[in-house]
Parts: structure tokens; C-alpha cells; sequence
């Protein structure tokens, strides 16, 4: 959908100007996923508060200010292409208890395209990312991560597809889908590779330790 500064209602809570863009260079209009629209109707509806879009699609030029002031902001945030909203209600902690545990309203909005979940301390991120990540669950391939103060789960488990790996590199699992792989991987939004260095350093320590072995 094409999102502008209209008034014009788009869903029976929701005027278009709510998901209009927040930067300050902000195109007149700009492409927004109908499934995000969508899904904050179904969310607004099941809780019966007022949902806030805190950010919506995002210039890359505001993107790079986030950058600046933020090192885990996304270089490529699926903010910028449209796909993605971070939203906030009165009932956060029941929304994210139920996305954490996958209950009702998580199922649902996986059913609806929403393939990237983030948990953060005062808003939820969610996105419709192409389904290429290595986790899954019974909708396919889907990214969910808890930022949340206080919170030890990078994150959240997921299900593993037959015959992949979670490292690139070591043996496929032998999980077969449906059976819970506990995974403890840090991740970053809009983020679906650890990161390069990380390899770099593990690579380097097992060359250093073969090489003194070999000694």
C-alpha cells in the first residue's frame, strides 16, 4: 500500500497518517506492507487498547542517524524497504508474553506473513522479511530476538528445518521439524548471519592451537 499524511481511515481503528513515516526528510508517500496494517488491526482488536506505530518506514538517511548514535541499529532495516513497524500498547508485557511463549496472537501473526519478531523494553518490532533464515516453525522460516533488559535469551527457540545447520560450516542437524532446537545464538535485528568476525576469530584460535599442538 502507498501510506501518505491523509486522514483517510485504511482499517476500522487506524488512519493512514499513523503509519506514515516519522523522518524528518520523509518522502509525500511511501510503500508500507498491507500485512503490517493488517496485523496491528488484529492486534488492536484481540486487546481492545489503542495501538501506537512508534516508527514506521524510515529514510536512509535517518536510518544512518540511527546508526550514529545506536552500534546495534541495522545497516539494512527492513524499516527503510517498507516492511517493518514498531509499535507499543498498554498491554505490552501480555502481547510479549504471548509472542515469547508462541501462543495465540504469536501463531497468528506468523499465519499473516509477520517473519521477524522483536522483543524490546517499551515497544515490539515486527516485519514481513523474506522467509531465508535458518530457523522455522510450523510457518516456515521465521527470526525472533529479545532485547529486553534483564533478559538472557538472545534469541528466542525456534525449530531447526531437517538437514541444516545452525553454524555454517558444521554437520546438519538431525532434528527433524517440529522438534525444539534450544538456541542460545545472539542476533541484532534485520540481522539473519552472525556476524563475519566471529568466524574470523574462531578460525584463528583453532589455527593457533593446530599449529602449537603440531609442536
Amino acid at each position: 500500500m502507498i501510506i501518505t499524511n491523509s486522514t483517510e481511515p485504511i482499517s476500522k481503528n487506524f488512519t493512514m497518517n499513523e503509519f506514515y513515516s516519522r523522518s524528518l526528510n520523509r518522502p509525500a508517500s511511501h510503500f508500507l506492507d498491507d500485512r503490517l496494517i493488517v496485523a496491528v488491526q488484529h492486534i488492536r482488536d484481540t486487546y481492545g487498547v489503542p495501538v501506537k506505530i512508534n516508527s514506521s518506514f524510515r529514510t536512509p538517511e535517518h536510518q544512518a542517524l540511527l546508526q550514529s548514535t545506536n552500534p546495534f541499529a541495522a545497516k539494512n532495516s527492513y524499516h527503510c524497504k517498507g516492511m517493518a513497524l514498531d509499535i507499543t500498547l498498554s498491554k505490552l508485557k501480555e502481547f510479549q508474553a504471548d509472542l515469547e511463549s508462541k501462543g495465540i496472537m504469536y501463531n497468528w501473526l506468523r499465519s499473516h506473513g509477520i517473519s521477524g519478531i522483536g522483543l524490546y523494553e517499551t515497544f515490539v518490532h515486527i516485519d514481513t522479511r523474506k522467509a531465508d533464515m535458518w530457523y522455522r516453525d510450523n510457518y516456515g522460516q521465521v527470526q525472533v530476538w529479545d532485547k529486553r533488559s534483564g533478559s538472557k535469551k538472545k534469541i528466542i527457540s525456534n525449530v531447526l528445518p531437517l538437514g541444516k545447520s545452525v553454524v555454517p560450516g558444521l554437520p546438519p542437524t538431525d532434528k527433524a521439524p517440529g522438534t525444539p532446537a534450544q538456541l542460545e545464538q545472539a542476533t541484532e535485528e534485520d540481522s539473519d548471519k552472525p556476524a563475519i568476525w566471529v568466524w574470523a576469530v574462531i578460525g584463528g584460535l583453532i589455527y593457533v592451537f593446530t599449529r602449537r599442538k603440531r609442536r
